[in-house]
């Protein structure tokens, strides 16, 4: 696992407490992202709501990736195993930058409530859990070609290269039925 800068251990830090107040306040999880800008700390939060955790993630990624962001924490709800090999609820967060080709992902388990006067608990510090694609550097890592995504047809599972670029000009379609990919 590479070097990670304070800023962006910070940035994720941030986002599994966002994640952790949003469970423990008892509503169901929905995915977020933090997007910072600027030089300083501040950012904007937006919240993805979809039929499914995987597809807001996917939307999460794709926003991201066509801003203007210098830093970005997307936040999903997953289960992990913890230090001890035990699968348990988890926060995670993929936290990148554009300086770094790769993001990084740092989850925060917790046991759920247990019923009246079993409060969710957090079990030890948040977790580095390892690499992962930095939606802000694309996939594709030939510097002479733009920056690109794998994405999945909704409706016929056909993988699609999409570049960035592209999304941005306009909503791309599948390649095979034609159907749009992304939904803005």
């Amino acid at each position: 696992m590479r070097a990670v800068s304070n800023p962006l251990v910070g940035l994720g830090k941030q986002a599994l407490e966002l994640g952790i107040d949003s469970v423990r306040v008892g509503r169901p999880f929905g995915v977020f992202a933090i997007r910072v800008s600027g030089d300083d700390d501040s950012g904007e939060l937006f919240w993805y709501f979809d039929s499914d955790e995987e597809r807001a993630a996917n939307r999460a990624r794709h926003t991201t990736a066509t801003s203007e962001c210098k830093r970005y924490a997307i936040v999903l709800h997953e289960e992990i195993r913890d230090r001890e090999g035990t699968k348990r609820a988890a926060i995670v967060a993929e936290v990148g930058d554009r300086e770094h080709e790769q993001a990084l992902r740092m989850g925060q388990p917790y046991t759920p409530f247990g019923g009246p006067g079993q409060p969710l608990e957090t079990l030890g510090n948040p977790m580095m859990l390892g690499d992962t694609t930095n939606v802000l550097r694309g996939s594709t890592v030939d510097p002479g070609k733009p920056a690109a995504f794998v994405v999945v047809c909704p409706s016929c599972g056909k993988k699609n290269r999409v570049s960035i670029a592209r999304v941005r000009d306009r909503l791309p379609k599948c390649g095979s039925c034609g159907n749009a990919l992304l939904d803005r």
